[in-house]
């Protein structure tokens, strides 16, 4: 598109500082850059029914093995390719891809939101600053989301310090469901042509899918070995999906951040949990149980949900943290 250059000498122009225009300049840059604008961020790229959405900022590629579709900035370097990406041409999604438009024409630059100088190209952008550098939060862009398309979209973090600043202390009460010690995957090393590849295998991309959902209401009432049992299981079955497609992994955590309120194939479990019975709550409530090599637990917490409208899925958050490397 011929007017890419004029738009970004403008973004830089009003973030940094740098290249200051003249009125005149600017004014034309503005004219002649509103229709582009609209071009490329205000076209919507909306999933099938019944596909599940993740809005994950700094690991598409894994958030894609996971979910059906995943969130991304159009033109964003990276970005998920056409048949997996979503985007709801919303004015929250709107200055996040002004933002990365500039970086990509000059990532030398004073990040207007935090204030200080970066360097490298786009990925090490996105690693340096992380939630500071998009001011949209995934949280915002989810909810964005379902108020303009209907879409039940989840948030993906890479850590739980990421999720726990955009969930605040609350007063709706919520699960964290968390198994510490797994093996995960390695963004860094993964290709867009191997999440392709893997997610052409059905079978292995559902043994993945319900390591994402490992709460089972099966749990209910069950004793301590059988529960154990079963999440050693799901991670047997997920392990055996990495290895047979060749993905690289690091130790580290998942958790799954659950409404009690909105939980449907949970619903079960969530009854013993809250009359602590001595299921579900016995076993993974405290120091958690060991399953194969790793730690499962779930913890009660107090959030923000507020009145935000949200769809039948009952999970709120998800997080995929790495670790340390298992080598």
């Amino acid at each position: 598109m011929r007017n890419i250059p004029r738009m970004r000498r403008l973004i830089l122009s009003l973030t940094s500082g740098e290249e200051p225009l003249s009125d005149i300049e600017l004014n034309k840059a503005i004219r002649e850059s509103f229709d582009s604008f609209e071009n490329l961020f205000g076209k919507p790229a909306l999933p099938s029914p019944g596909e599940t959405v993740a809005v994950a900022w700094n690991t598409p590629k894994t958030a894609s093995l996971f979910f059906d579709r995943v969130w991304s900035v159009p033109i964003i370097e990276n970005s998920a390719p056409d048949p997996i990406r979503v985007y709801g041409g919303t004015d929250v999604e709107f200055w996040p891809g002004v933002v990365v438009l500039a970086f990509q024409e000059k990532p030398h630059l004073i990040n207007p939101i935090v204030g200080k100088y970066v360097t490298g190209d786009l990925t090490t952008l996105e690693r340096k600053l992380g939630a500071d550098l998009y001011a949209h939060s995934a949280r915002t862009i989810s909810a964005a989301l379902f108020e303009a398309h209907g879409i039940n979209s989840i948030p993906m973090y890479r850590s739980s310090e990421s999720r726990n600043l955009e969930y605040k202390s609350g007063n709706s009460e919520t699960m964290i469901a968390a198994i510490d010690g797994a093996q995960v995957v390695d963004e860094s090393r993964l290709a867009w042509e191997q999440v392709i590849e893997f997610r052409k295998d059905t079978e292995a991309r559902l043994k993945l899918r319900r390591m994402r959902l490992w709460l089972d209401s099966n749990f209910a009432d069950k004793p301590i070995a059988f529960v154990s049992d079963s999440i050693a299981t799901k991670l047997e079955d997920y392990e055996w999906a990495l290895k047979k497609h060749g993905m690289s992994t690091v130790v580290g955590t998942f958790s799954e951040l659950v409404d009690t309120k909105l939980l449907t194939s949970a619903a079960v479990a969530t009854a013993g949990l809250a009359a602590g019975g001595a299921g579900l709550w016995a076993a993974l409530g405290g120091v958690g149980i060991i399953a194969g090599k790793a730690v499962a637990s779930v913890t009660k917490k107090m959030i923000d949900l507020g009145d935000i409208r949200r769809g039948p899925n009952s999970e709120i958050a998800f997080v995929h943290e790495l670790r340390k490397l298992s080598g």
